[in-house]
C-alpha cells in the first residue's frame, strides 16, 4: 500500500502460463482500496486468468507459439 506514491494504492497478479509474460492490476486512492481490498483482487486474478484464457485461445486458433 502506498509503495509508489502516498494516498494511492494497487493490486496487481500476473497472468498465467508456461512463462509469465503480462499482469494485470488497478491503483485506485487507498480510501477505496481499504473499502473494496478484497472485490479488487478477486477481479484482478480473474482479469487475468480470462487474459490467459484468451491467449490460450488464440495461440491454438493460429498454431503460434
Amino acid at each position: 500500500v502506498e509503495e509508489y506514491r502516498p494516498g494511492i494504492a494497487g493490486v496487481a497478479a500476473p497472468v498465467p502460463g508456461a512463462v509469465v509474460r503480462a499482469a494485470v492490476g488497478v491503483t485506485v486512492s487507498r480510501a477505496e482500496f481499504a473499502a473494496r481490498r478484497w472485490e479488487l483482487e478477486v477481479a484482478v486474478r480473474e482479469a487475468a486468468a480470462r487474459v490467459a484464457r484468451a491467449d490460450t485461445d488464440d495461440t491454438r486458433a493460429t498454431g503460434a507459439y
